[in-house]
Formats: C-alpha cells, sequence, structure tokens
C-alpha cells in the first residue's frame, strides 16, 4: 500500500541555549546559532530553510546570549522567502534541552518539530512525518 503522509507541522522550535564551550572563543560572546556561515548566521540559512519549506512559526529556546537571540529574531523576518512568525522564550535558567522544552511547554502547538540551532541535515521535512501503512 502507498504511504500516507501527515501535513507537516506548522511550528518548528530550535535548541539556542547553550555555551558552545567547546568552540573556545568563537563563542565566548556568541551564541553558536549565530556564528556566520560565510557572512550569514547559521541561524538564518536554518530558518529560511524551515520557512521554504512550509514552516510558519518558529520558537526560539535561548538562555546564554538571549538578548542577542532576540535582536536577530526580530531583524530577520523581513530576510525569509515566505512570512514567518518568530518568537523567542528565554530560558529562566539554563535547563537543558528537556528543560527548554518543559519552561517553553505553553508556546509549543501539539505537533512541532525540534532542531538543534548548530545542526542541519538536507532532507525534506516533509519525509520525516511519513507512516507506513500496512
Amino acid at each position: 500500500m502507498p504511504a500516507l503522509t501527515a501535513p507537516l507541522p506548522r511550528q518548528a522550535a530550535i535548541l539556542c541555549g547553550g555555551l558552545g564551550s567547546r568552540l573556545g572563543p568563537l563563542t565566548a560572546q556568541c551564541p553558536k546559532p549565530l556564528l556566520p556561515v560565510g557572512d550569514t548566521p547559521f541561524l538564518s540559512v536554518l530558518i529560511a530553510e524551515l520557512a521554504r519549506q512550509g514552516i510558519e512559526r518558529v520558537l526560539l529556546l535561548a538562555a546564554f546570549e538571549a538578548d542577542r537571540i532576540e535582536d536577530f529574531a526580530r531583524d530577520l523576518p523581513g530576510s525569509l522567502p515566505r512570512p514567518v512568525g518568530i518568537e523567542v522564550a528565554r530560558e529562566a535558567r539554563p535547563a537543558g534541552t528537556s528543560g527548554a522544552l518543559w519552561q517553553a511547554r505553553d508556546r509549543l502547538e501539539d505537533r512541532f518539530l525540534m532542531l538543534n540551532g548548530d545542526s542541519w541535515f538536507d532532507i525534506l521535512l516533509a519525509d520525516l512525518d511519513r507512516e507506513s501503512v500496512v
């Protein structure tokens, strides 16, 4: 039987709160997701790709240098290929991956994609949500 595909979630949550300590001085003052790839912050590349594939809302989970993440989020939407709502959830205190999600739980939709703010896989997001019918 053919595979069924559920609609892609409308929201993505992106973890942006880590210290990036293994990168030493590169991340001493700058969150790792904002480090440039060429002349563009990596997070811009990631969110533009999410927008291109149909994500409508992005929630950035921020702790370290959260002010910089908020400034970035305020300035980004005009440069995206389509409209995307971008919000920042500041961690009250750094709490790790599950803690960041727990603290932002009231801002998450029932279905969402969760990504690391420093990683990208060149895949179609819709392929992540396929279910096989037996």
